[in-house]
Formats: structure tokens, sequence, C-alpha cells
């Protein structure tokens, strides 16, 4: 095996040992998988005092979420999110930036 397939393949424990269920919805109807969410947070440094939001999002396996584009939606728990970006992760992988689509109505 080489070091990238052993990366992938220790991406996919990881995952499937700390995933949660994740929802995404779009053209191709949903599709149900584990992945790795970070709700994202308002961080403030110690030294500087400058604060900085972390936006929210989610990891999973870059095979599993192929089809997958910005604008398509993902549920996690009761909160659905809009993908505004689709990018990379570590090997294997693929990150989804993430905006929280909230009924303000």
């Amino acid at each position: 095996m080489t070091f990238r397939e052993d990366m992938e393949a220790a991406s996919a424990e990881i995952i499937d040992a700390l995933g949660e269920a994740a929802v995404f919805t779009g053209d191709y109807g949903p599709l149900d998988i584990k992945a790795i969410f970070n709700p994202g947070a308002t961080v403030t440094d110690d030294f500087t005092g400058n604060i900085r939001h972390e936006t929210p999002y989610i990891e999973a396996l870059a095979s599993a979420i192929v089809k997958v584009t910005p604008h398509d939606t993902v549920t996690i728990g009761s909160v659905t999110y809009e993908i505004i970006q689709i990018d990379p992760g570590r090997p294997g992988t693929t990150r989804c930036t993430l905006n929280e689509i909230r009924d303000d109505a």
C-alpha cells in the first residue's frame, strides 16, 4: 500500500468511528452517509484579543459525495445547511463549507 492509500484508509476509519449521520439533498435525491461535522465557533485570540468566526463544515469520504455540488443542502441532526464551497480535505475526503439555513419567519 502507498502512503496516500494508507492515509485514505485512515480517513475512512476516522469517519466511520467519529462520524455522525448526515443527509445530503440535491438533484440526486437524499444521500444518507456518515461524516465529521464541525459546527464552527466564534474564537477570541488570547494574545491579541481579535475575534474571528470559524464557519461550519462537514468532511466526508470523497467517494461518498461525488455528486454533491454547491447550493445542495445537508441536514445534520435537525439543522439544515446550504453547501457554499467544496474543497479537498484530508486524503480521500472532501470538505464542504456550510451556511446554516434559518427560518426566521
